[in-house]
């Protein structure tokens, strides 16, 4: 494992996704802290404080928001989802950022998931509806009418590509949560497309191993990147047991 992710470090491909899953096995602790990581890396993989020094990029700030989780402080948190507004690639994951630490805007999630009325989406957008899902929908769709929660499904599922793409692991705390049919039909739909960087198809297959579909079409020819993530998230699962 240790030589993967040397590898990948090497060649550029070590992602976000790929530290923030090795921060959950403890037997990776040691060797992450010997590689030659940089500061906002160290502190996804867990093994240095996250610090966030002025001036820094939207990107960085929103990744270090991230290795930070909910120590990071409500103000900080709304700046960053305000900011990050529209973002293909931050927007999510700074909404989740505030609403993990926003009482006030997890509530606003809760209303705008309770009004019952579906938006038309072009493909490759992102709309506030579905920011909301991968912000609160783990904690408010499990509350919702099936029927309302298939149709959720249904956008949300349409951003998974998109997900996968950024290597952005918005869709994981949802897997179990939306209707797993149209979750697996959307993640199948990664193998076939030309435009994934290395370490998506490890993206999408760790997300079929977790529902408990078998990923092998997904990992045929893998790039490094994805072989590291699916080990890691095996890795992780068995530590988690």
């Amino acid at each position: 494992m240790v030589e993967l992710l040397t590898q990948c470090l090497g060649d550029g491909t070590l992602s976000d996704a790929a530290l923030r899953i090795a921060r959950q096995v403890p037997s990776l602790a040691s060797p992450l802290s010997k590689l030659p990581l940089d500061p906002v890396q160290r502190a996804l993989a867990g093994v240095e404080p996250a610090e966030m020094p002025p001036g820094s990029s939207l990107a960085d700030r929103v990744r270090i928001g991230i290795a930070q989780g909910t120590a990071l402080d409500v103000a900080t948190a709304a700046a960053l989802e305000s900011d990050a507004s529209g973002d293909g690639v931050w927007w999510v994951p700074a909404a989740r950022l505030h609403a993990q630490v926003s009482t006030d805007r997890e509530r606003d999630g809760r209303m705008a998931l309770s009004d019952q009325n579906l938006p038309y989406v072009f493909p490759g957008e992102l709309h506030p509806l579905q920011i909301d899902i991968f912000a609160v929908g783990d904690k408010v769709l499990p509350a919702l009418h099936v029927d309302w929660v298939r149709k959720l499904t249904s956008l949300a599922a349409q951003a998974i590509e998109q997900d996968c793409q950024v290597l952005g692991m918005w869709s994981h705390p949802l897997l179990g949560i939306l209707e797993e049919r149209s979750v697996v039909r959307a993640i199948q739909r990664v193998r076939r497309s030309r435009r994934m960087p290395p370490g998506a198809r490890g993206l999408a297959a760790m997300y079929l191993e977790e529902l408990g579909h078998d990923s092998g079409r997904m990992l045929q020819d893998p790039t490094p990147a994805d072989t590291l993530i699916v080990e890691l998230a095996r890795l992780a699962r068995q530590a988690r047991r």
